[in-house]
């Protein structure tokens, strides 16, 4: 572990204890406050390549637990979403590599959500400056290696997010980053289908578990992200 990253985590202990019994804003049946795992965090674990062609995912074995590496998962949808103006026959392959591949990456929050989810749809469209969108979390952090991969994974019904049930999505709340269509439910692989959203923060250093949270509970998850980061410049 790094200087910086024990730095970082040490300073990040404190709120992950007066957080810990903090009940968190989501739907479905969860009840579950910062994860104890976190306490055992890891930092970036060494310097990372330069970014290219020959970057190679970091080799398992892979888990779900914080400070493990995850799996390179891989979801169809739209790297620039607006870019390619909500159209689902530009859809392409959107990887977690894509982002261990980025040099300028830091810290990457995979957010998992589902049309019928009532705190999904605040966590995207935000109020104010009480409660930012997801969009203005990012713009506000991504100077400092922070990116955003939104995933949806079922419809209002409960039924496999459909390419249509994303464009619906995305051009709703105007998403501005990486967004795709999860309609296997790879980020079941953390979590149950029955609570969203759903965040999972990875350093792209490592690709290691930061953080897995249930529920829109933005005080927590970026509370971690800005200890991970730094504070900005003044």
């Amino acid at each position: 572990m790094t200087a910086t990253a024990e730095r970082g985590f040490g300073a990040l202990l404190p709120l992950v204890l007066s957080l810990s019994s903090s009940l968190v804003a989501g739907c479905g049946a969860n009840s579950a406050g910062v994860p104890e795992d976190l306490l055992r965090a890891v930092g970036s674990g060494g310097e990372r390549p330069e970014a290219g062609a020959g970057v190679q995912y970091p080799p398992g074995p892979y888990g779900v637990r914080v400070g493990e590496v995850t799996a390179d998962l891989c979801f169809d949808g739209w790297r620039d979403p607006k870019g390619a103006s909500y159209d689902t026959s530009r859809f392409g392959r959107v990887c977690l590599s894509d982002f261990h591949a980025d040099a300028s990456a830091r810290l990457l929050l995979v957010e998992s959500c589902a049309i019928w989810c009532a705190a999904c749809r605040a966590e995207y469209g935000g109020d104010g400056q009480s409660h930012p969108s997801l969009s203005e979390q990012l713009a506000a952090r991504k100077a400092r290696g922070f990116r955003v991969l939104g995933t949806l994974f079922q419809d209002g019904d409960s039924n496999p997010a459909t390419p249509e049930n994303a464009a619906t999505w995305a051009t709703a709340y105007s998403v501005d980053f990486p967004f795709v269509a999860d309609p296997d439910h790879q980020l079941g692989l953390f979590t149950s289908a029955n609570v969203a959203p759903f965040n999972l923060l990875l350093d792209t250093r490592t690709m290691k578990i930061v953080l897995a949270l249930n529920g829109d509970e933005p005080s927590v998850l970026y509370g971690a992200v800005d200890q991970f980061l730094g504070a900005p410049p003044p």
